[in-house]
This record gives structure tokens, sequence and C-alpha cells, in this order.
């Protein structure tokens, strides 16, 4: 039973998360352990939108079935919000709009596929914790996400 609700929260995709947020937390001097909620509310964001993913796919087992599997996405979805500090919630909501546009409409589209899923899970949590814009960083999430895909 856990290993069928771990599959489902594709939670394999969480370091695409992770790594650009602890990245951009270290480049910012800030304090980990204070951010946690916010890095929750990532990992929630992302494995939201990965659930929804799999909503318009429909090319693996559903274990909850196409309507359970899209309230558990706007459930996660909704929980992630209140994680993130009021200020910056801007680049959590472009992330949220940006993924359902994907998902929605733009992952068959090439370059776009690709663009689009290294802003969403690496630029914009790396500008949500960093303080200054880095390229060289930026450019390595670039060039990584370009590798990845």
């Amino acid at each position: 039973m856990l290993k069928n609700m771990l599959s489902l929260l594709r939670i394999e995709y969480l370091p695409t998360v992770l790594l650009p947020s602890i990245i951009g937390i270290y480049f910012s001097k800030r304090q980990l352990l204070v951010l946690l909620p916010s890095l929750i509310g990532w990992c929630f964001l992302a494995i939201g939108q990965n659930l929804l993913n799999d909503f318009f796919d429909q090319d693996r087992k559903l274990v909850l079935g196409r309507r359970g599997l899209l309230l558990l996405s706007i459930a996660i979805t909704i929980l992630s919000f209140p994680l993130f500090s009021f200020e910056l919630i801007l680049y959590p909501v472009l992330f949220f709009i940006i993924d359902v546009l994907y998902n929605w409409k733009l992952k068959k589209i090439g370059i776009i596929n690709i663009t689009l899923q290294v802003l969403a899970y690496s630029i914009l949590p790396y500008l949500y914790y960093s303080s200054s814009i880095n390229w060289v960083i930026l450019s390595f999430f670039v060039i990584g996400g370009l590798e990845v895909n």
C-alpha cells in the first residue's frame, strides 16, 4: 500500500525542485530551518502538479481513478500555498500557472516543453529563495534541464 502511495505521489521528481531551492537558500545566506515550510510547500506543489500530469496523460495505472487523482492533485496544491511567504507568493503562483498550461496543452511542443519544465522546476524555486540573480547558477539549471529532458 505504501509503495503504491509513494509511486502515486511521484516523489522521484522532488530533487528537481529541492536542489534549486537549497542552492538559492545557500546564496541568499538565509537559514534552512526557517525556510522549511516553504520547502515543503514547493514539494507539495510539485507533487500536485505531477498528479495533474498523470491525470492528463493517462499513461499509468491510476490507483485512485481519474476523479480521485484530480481531487488529490487539487487538495495537495491547495495545501501548498499557505506554506509560502506572502511577499513571495508570485513565484509559486507562476509555477502553478505554467505547470497547468504545460500539462493541459503545451507538453507536446518540443522546445516549449523543455523550457517550461526548466523554468517551473528549477528557475522559479531558485528565484523564490535567492536575493539576487546569479547567471552562472541559472545557466547551470538551464543546461542541466536540457540534458535531463
